[in-house]
This record gives C-alpha cells, sequence and structure tokens, in this order.
C-alpha cells in the first residue's frame, strides 16, 4: 500500500466516523435535526466510498463537505447543552482532522521516486 492509498483510506475511514457520530444525534434528538442527519450520513457514506475508490474529484466534495460539518456541528455543539452537543464536539474534531487530512493529501507536492 502506497503512501497515497493510505490518505485515501485515512480520510474515508475519518469519514465514515463522522458519520457514525451522526447516529447518536438522530436517535436523541431526530425532532430537530432527523431527515438532515440522514441526508448527511449517506452524503458523508458516500463520499468515504469515492475515496476508497480513490476519485480525486471526490476528496475535493469531501474537503468542502468536511468544512461545512464542521461549521454545521460547531453551531449544534454551542446551541445546547446535552449528550447532542457532546456528538456535536466529537463529530467537529473529527472533520478537523479529516479536513486537515484531505489538505495533505490535495495541496501538498508529491514525493519524487528515486
Amino acid at each position: 500500500m502506497t503512501n497515497t492509498d493510505r490518505k485515501y483510506q485515512s480520510a474515508a475511514t475519518l469519514l465514515f466516523m463522522v458519520a457514525v457520530l451522526h447516529l447518536p444525534v438522530l436517535v436523541l434528538n431526530w425532532r430537530d435535526y432527523g431527515a438532515q442527519t440522514i441526508f448527511v450520513i449517506l452524503v458523508l457514506a458516500a463520499l468515504g466510498m469515492g475515496l476508497i475508490l480513490r476519485m480525486r474529484w471526490v476528496a475535493y466534495l469531501a474537503f468542502i463537505a468536511t468544512l461545512g460539518s464542521v461549521t454545521a456541528a460547531l453551531a449544534g455543539a454551542l446551541s445546547e447543552f446535552s449528550l447532542v452537543a457532546l456528538a456535536f464536539w466529537a463529530i467537529a474534531v473529527i472533520d478537523v482532522i479529516a479536513a486537515a487530512v484531505l489538505f495533505g493529501m490535495l495541496w501538498t507536492k508529491p514525493a519524487q521516486a528515486g
């Protein structure tokens, strides 16, 4: 497995983790976050699958999606004090890590062979 493969795999794993972290939000506060949370879970899963298949254009979309997700998660975390807020904080932290991995993968110069 090459270094690039590991980066795609890491980014996909982080996106899947964020999708799973949305499940407590869905269960604990369906009334406020129900339909949009299901949509986010499906989008993150689709982006993760695209990263597993090493689609570079999906990596750009995933980077933008993680930035939006960080913003939404922080807004949710700061708007209430409950278990849902803890889930939003966890989502925000993992999204920042995923965005950093994607940024490093997309905008750093690849290593020269030999």
